[in-house]
């Protein structure tokens, strides 16, 4: 199989990116109502970073993220996901799910 062209590939992975985005008010908003918040966002995220983890323990990127750097870099991107994502959740059992993609 011939790789794609860069180009491409790059507007295909930004409308994944974009669909997968778009997508994740809704499903949030149906599954607030099933589950509590931080539950729901603990799931969310872990499954995330079982996902991810193997891209991350890569030779050069797993290099970075065993020194300190990478242990601050990591305890800083959960505390401030922690504090964009609260207020967030609150709205959206607020707002319909019509009007959630404006948050």
């Amino acid at each position: 199989m011939r790789p794609l062209p860069s180009r491409l590939a790059a507007v295909l992975q930004a409308l994944l990116a974009t669909f997968l985005w778009s997508t994740s008010f809704v499903l949030v908003k149906g599954g607030l109502r099933e589950i509590p918040p931080l539950t729901f966002a603990g799931l969310r995220y872990g499954i995330a970073a079982v996902c991810l983890a193997p891209f991350a323990l890569r030779r050069e990127v797993g290099k970075a993220l065993r020194d300190q750097q990478g242990a601050n870099v990591i305890v800083m991107g959960c505390a401030g996901m922690a504090r964009y994502r609260k207020p967030l959740w609150y709205v959206s059992k607020k707002v319909p799910e019509q009007n959630g993609s404006g948050t």
